[in-house]
């Protein structure tokens, strides 16, 4: 049972790996200036000459490598989740990112914390404009082709795989693989938001609404498929609303 483990956890461990050495950026925050310098991709690392480059290329490795991982050990998943997919799915990822977006921008997390002097406690996204870092325009719609390869197909699979497809199973209990998703006790469903809160420290509150909204959706259809179809939708969506709106804070 340790390679059924392995299976449910190595992709998103492989993709946060990798992520722990992205170069930091300006342009975090809500209102950020990311105005467009006319300059070449290294003179828009702010880093010094190569961050630009440095990050695109650990996007494109998180690419590679969750993709890589997530095929090679397909039938596990689908020996323990057979494919299917429910048209509910869509809505719920819908209301999903329309919930994200508008708890984020309240900016509630910073704001409890400001008094005390510990907002800087909250880890900032990289907020990379492509538009900004990359002089090059088929260089930027490769690069948002690859962050969109993450943020709206690979990323949702890996951690949905990992949280209901294992985390949430193994608290229930050690034989966690016998375990379906439609019967799991409130304790086991609540670390799914758990979860939720303690990877996405600056968006805590979102994450706890998004984590128990998709975890409402597992308990109905008891299929971890519609839970990544949820994902899938909800951060497509962001991926379009970050790209709109330059909320590269966001990503």
């Amino acid at each position: 049972m340790h390679m059924k483990m392995w299976a449910f956890i190595t992709p998103l461990i492989a993709f946060l790996v990798i992520g722990s050495f992205f170069p930091e950026f300006d342009g975090v925050g809500p209102g950020a200036d990311t105005a467009s310098p006319e300059v070449g991709i290294d003179d828009r690392s702010i880093d010094g000459p190569g961050s630009t480059k440095t990050y695109i290329a650990l996007v494109g490795a998180q690419v590679v490598v969750t993709f890589g991982l997530l095929i090679y050990f397909r039938r596990t998943y689908l020996d323990q989740f057979p494919f299917e997919l429910s048209f509910l799915a869509i809505p719920v990822g819908l209301v999903g990112v329309v919930l994200w977006i508008a708890i984020c921008n309240l900016g509630l997390e910073r704001a409890a914390l400001e008094p005390f002097g510990l907002s800087g406690f909250i880890p900032a996204r990289a907020g990379f404009d492509p538009f900004r870092y990359i002089a090059d325009q088929s260089s930027q719609y490769a690069f948002l082709l690859l962050r969109f390869s993450l943020l709206a197909l690979l990323v949702p699979i890996a951690e949905e795989l990992f949280v209901r497809g294992f985390l949430i199973r193994y608290i229930e209990t050690p034989d966690w693989w016998t375990v379906s998703l439609a019967n799991l006790s409130l304790r086991s469903v609540a670390m799914a938001s758990v979860y939720g809160v303690i990877t996405h420290p600056g968006e805590a509150l979102a994450a706890l609404v998004w984590f128990s909204l998709v975890s409402w959706l597992m308990l109905r259809k008891g299929n971890l498929w519609d839970c990544v179809a949820a994902h899938c939708v909800t951060n497509f969506a962001l991926g379009i609303y970050i790209v709109t709106f330059g909320a590269w804070h966001l990503w």
